[in-house]
């Protein structure tokens, strides 16, 4: 491959030192010609790529890449920082449209006339075409506030300056792109995706409009399949090109009766509406892309995504986010046996550096953990940013290095690149301290982790020495007097961004230190360190003095210390004389006893009016266990070896039977289904992941879970790293439908063999209905554990749910949360 550049004397020099560093071998001559005789990268694309960012600061230089085999011809330009068009309506400048500044790396559309023996005339090269990643950018998928139009629109400016390629448009909570789907934009909100569409072009960024249908469109529904393509056709006619179905996060089971009489299964039902879709966009010249329900290995049906691969084109692309939601690594091997599944090259859905998971930080660091090999085995990488655009800025930026060449990507270079190229140099100090406080990733602990998830030591002078850093760096920041629209550059108005958005972080974390600090519950130790009285939560269970029934009667049990549980965030003490006035509301009671064998929780619900037991599973009447086996273990997060169980009083029997398979009834207001309880699953441990998952384990699992005696079902829940490590420090009371998926791992043998040993049983009583759960304790003088779920009462406005807890903190998935229930009296 030959190159052949257009320059000066000085550019020349310039060019033969930034590729002789590269290990490029350089000849001079007429017209200036450079030959490479090493192969550095798989195509002439990434060769240009590199070249092109290690030449981009320097000079401005046309560039035409000659392919010797008779391939085409292409040209690019790079600009220097302050030359090109500043206007916002040049070719891929990257600019502002308010201010008609410009930084950094401009990528122009004049091609170069063909080289003499091409028989190719010369065509455009965005910087963006240079990757090896035919799909790469940004998908604006979270959950939480969405962008503002101007925050969406300095975005794309931002990734035209970058080179990258494809925005993806679907926040969550827009109504109109999920839970309305049906509806079309009107007004206004035409408007804004006009005006987005207008700053694309001129950056050279593709619009994709995606759509979530799913929660409950039927899908053999011709009123529904026809009100999916007007939605779509209106955002075609206003300019969309280019059209995504997101069908990730929606029920993982056919709801509807008429869906389950049309199709087999859900992946039968999926294969006809893209197809469908397909074949109507095409008509209109409209490309598609699909975020499958299963998008990762950590769960889901296998042969739902063989089915999808097998009946959707292969030019469809299908997304894909790894081994797990959200993780470290992601090699080019997993994306290569995820391909075999999926009969076609996925496209990954990488979940960094998103934070809707984790919302009382940021991720300010860069990407890593990305194989360059991923390169050749995907179809691209489309990154889910924060609900802060400007903080995702910095990390976007290193998502674009690696995106333009992964082979040469290093990730502390690319980070300071992108505080180079993003802000003002007399900025860059107080940023750089900011991304020091927040430059790990969601699956590790930064320096504030200690106030957000109980246990991790907290050491009170180093979060105060950190909030001051962060507060100054903050006042630095703001003391320059970048103020937003009267910013003379679009890099002033990020710092202004990026002040705005990580103020109200300064001040949450701030206060929720000082809560802590001043919360009678803790105390300073003299290492400086802020600890919990454990004995706030520490249980006693006394040596049971009568033999224990496992029916739910609490007859024998009068005489012990009942304890109110927290319910919904509050620890009152129950009072009989409001239960008894009608209100429907007392808190449940439990209280704890053993024998040789056993640890025992006798429970009351104070309630009126029948069992919530419909579907989902969840969202009923029900009562959780978890258990940590390993209290000496400093993990604050749930391992798989901890069993979680979950148990549901059924009343009535013949309704649940009466359903095939778990489905859902019609009354259901749910968008998921007791499908989506994670099952027991018998296989070999050390299985893979492959091997135990599928349709048919899953099935004959379900099979395996039988009603019992006196009216109770158990699940085994098997989170996966990302929800086990999630639930750790987020407030919960009890497991969403998002934690319920059934998952492709195998149960820990520990698991397994525990939860043989868990009984249960309960009974209606005048008050509501009373329960015993039976653990095994083997011996033990103290387990950690703890109980949740949901109990129901029937209230002036209808029936009303309520969220419990036994820990007194709301940690559902932490288990050093977990009450301490120490067993006395003799184990005999």
């Amino acid at each position: 491959m030959t190159f052949i550049m257009k320059t000066d004397a000085a550019a020349n020099e310039a060019v033969h030192q930034n590729i002789e560093q590269h290990h490029i071998r350089v000849s001079a001559g007429a017209g200036t010609r450079f030959l490479c005789r090493k192969n550095l990268f798989r195509s002439g694309c990434e060769l240009m790529s590199r070249a092109l960012w290690h030449l981009k600061r320097n000079i401005r230089i046309h560039v035409t890449l000659l392919l010797l085999a008779g391939l085409v011809v292409q040209s690019c330009a790079v600009a220097a920082p302050g030359s090109g068009d500043s206007s916002d309506t040049g070719a891929a400048t990257a600019t502002d449209g308010a201010t008609g500044a410009t930084d950094g790396i401009a990528a122009t559309t004049e091609a170069v006339a063909a080289t003499p023996g091409s028989t190719t005339t010369g065509t455009a090269t965005r910087i963006a075409d240079l990757s090896p990643f035919p799909v790469h950018g940004v998908v604006e998928g979270f959950y939480g506030s969405h962008w503002t139009p101007d925050e969406r629109l300095d975005i794309i400016r931002f990734m035209g300056e970058f080179g990258l390629q494809s925005y993806f448009y679907a926040p969550k909570d827009d109504p109109y792109h999920r839970s309305r789907w049906r509806e079309p934009y009107a007004g206004e909100q035409l408007a804004i995706f006009e005006e987005l569409l207008q700053v694309a072009r001129r950056h050279d960024v593709t619009i994709w409009y995606a759509i979530s249908p799913g929660l409950d469109m039927v899908y053999s529904s011709e009123e529904d399949y026809q009100a999916l393509l007007s939605k779509l056709e209106a955002m075609i006619d206003l300019g969309i090109t280019h059209v995504a179905l997101f069908l990730d996060d929606v029920p993982e089971s056919l709801n509807h009766a008429d869906d389950r009489e049309a199709f087999a299964n859900l992946g039968e039902a999926h294969v006809h509406v893209i197809n469908r879709l397909h074949s109507d966009l095409n008509e209109r010249g409209t490309e598609l892309a699909v975020c499958p329900t299963t998008y990762t290995d950590a769960w889901g049906d296998r042969d739902y995504v063989r089915i999808l691969g097998e009946g959707v084109p292969t030019e469809i692309p299908l997304f894909w986010t790894g081994v797990d939601v959200a993780i470290a690594r992601i090699t080019a091997d997993e994306a290569r046996n995820w391909g075999e599944k999926m009969q076609r090259k996925p496209l990954i859905w990488d979940n960094f550096p998103v934070n809707d998971f984790d919302s009382w930080r940021v991720f300010l660091g860069p990407l890593e953990g990305r194989e360059a090999g991923l390169a050749e085995t995907t179809t691209g990488i489309v990154a889910n940013p924060m609900n802060q655009p400007y903080a995702s800025m910095i990390p976007l930026a290193t998502v674009a290095y690696y995106a333009l060449d992964p082979y040469s990507y290093e990730p502390e270079p690319a980070l300071e690149r992108a505080l180079q190229e993003l802000f003002p140099p007399e900025t860059l100090p107080h940023i750089r301290e900011l991304v020091a406080l927040y430059r790990e990733p969601g699956w590790e602990d930064n320096i504030f982790t200690p106030i957000y998830t109980p246990g991790k030591a907290l050491h009170v002078q180093t979060i105060a020495r950190g909030l001051q850093r962060f507060g100054d760096a903050l006042a630095g920041l703001a003391a320059l007097g970048y103020d937003g629209e009267g910013s003379s550059s679009m890099k002033e108005r990020r710092v202004h961004g990026l002040v705005a958005e990580l103020e109200p972080f300064l001040e949450k974390t701030r206060a929720d230190f000082q809560a802590l600090v001043d919360n009678p519950a803790y105390e300073t130790d003299a290492r400086g360190l802020l600890q919990y009285n454990v004995e706030r939560q520490t249980l006693q269970a006394r040596r049971a003095p009568f033999e224990i029934s496992l029916d739910g009667d609490l007859t024998e049990w009068n005489f012990e210390a009942f304890h109110a549980i927290p319910v919904a965030g509050r620890t009152l003490t129950p009072d009989p004389a409001t239960a008894s006035a009608g209100s429907g509301f007392r808190h449940p009671e439990v209280a704890v006893v053993h024998d040789d064998t056993h640890l025992y929780f006798g429970m009351r619900f104070y309630r009126e009016g029948e069992l919530a037991t419909r579907d989902p599973f969840f969202q009923g009447d029900h009562i959780m266990l978890l258990v940590d086996l390993d209290p000496s273990d400093t993990d604050t997060w749930i391992r798989p070896q901890d069993p979680i169980v979950v148990m549901r009083p059924q009343a009535d029997r013949s309704a649940d039977e009466s359903k095939s398979d778990g489905m859902v009834s019609g009354d259901t207001d749910s968008d998921l289904s007791d499908s989506r309880d994670a099952v027991v699953r018998d296989s070999d441990p050390d299985e893979t992941s492959d091997v135990a998952a599928g349709a048919e384990a899953t099935r004959a699992a379900d099979e395996s879970i039988v009603w019992q005696e006196p009216g109770f079902k158990t699940r085994i829940l098997d989170l996966t790293p990302f929800t086990r490590r999630g639930i750790s420090d987020i407030h919960l009371y009890t497991l969403t439908g998002f934690f319920y998926h059934p998952m492709a791992n195998p149960r820990h043998p520990e698991t397994q063999e525990f939860s043989e040993g868990v009984q249960f049983g309960w009974m209606p009583t005048d008050y509501g209905y009373s329960a015993v759960l039976a653990v095994p304790h083997d011996g033990m003088s103290g387990i950690r554990a703890t109980l949740a779920g949901i109990f129901t009462t029937e209230t002036p406005d209808g029936r009303r749910s309520h969220r419990f807890l036994l820990s007194k903190r709301p940690y559902l998935g932490n288990t050093y949360t977990f009450p301490l229930i120490r067993l006395t009296g003799p184990l005999e």
